[in-house]
């Protein structure tokens, strides 16, 4: 019963990055195409004045989508550069303790995002009439993702071979089970 409850926390967190990083993209795709009609758009009609808006909204949830679904491959910037610096016998437990900041870090991201977002919620946009708190909301969802990918798959330690020769980015991490 535990196999298939970690078999399916493994098969959620490959959705949730594949999930994030295909929204991550689309909001670029939007950013693109909604900045370059307003190019196209300056020349007749002056432009539209809530693509500023929108590029916020769009533009925070993009880089929190993207930057969760880079830690869930384990392609972001990586703070393994002091698991790999430190002797063999230290590295496992400096792994456990990085990730145990990460964590702390996703939970700080969870309260303190959700409070900002409830309170910007009473402050609109002032074109598009949207709450700013849809904006700051993707903070505590990028917090969310991290704690999740942090709990579900394994701190890496880098094996000597590994120190010698790096590895592709997306092997790194460990699933559990």
């Amino acid at each position: 019963m535990l196999i298939s409850l970690f078999r399916g926390l493994r098969q959620a967190r490959v959705v949730l990055v594949l999930a994030a990083a295909w929204v991550a993209g689309a909001f670029f795709a939007a950013l693109f195409v909604t900045n370059l009609a307003q190019i196209v758009m300056r020349q007749f009609t002056g432009g539209w004045t809530w693509v500023g808006d929108l590029n916020t909204i769009l533009f925070s949830w993009m880089v929190m989508l993207g930057a969760a679904a880079a830690y869930g491959r384990n392609e972001h910037i990586a703070t393994s550069f002091l698991v790999e610096r430190v002797p063999d016998a230290l590295a496992r437990p400096t792994a456990y303790l990085v990730r145990t900041i990460e964590l702390l870090l996703g939970f700080i991201l969870i309260v303190a995002g959700l409070s900002v977002a409830e309170t910007r919620m009473d402050l609109p946009y002032v074109q598009l009439g949207v709450p700013t708190g849809w904006t700051y909301l993707a903070i505590p969802v990028f917090g969310a993702l991290i704690v999740f990918f942090g709990l579900v798959t394994r701190p890496r330690t880098p094996t000597v071979l590994e120190q010698v020769q790096p590895v592709e980015p997306t092997t790194r991490g460990e699933s559990l089970a």
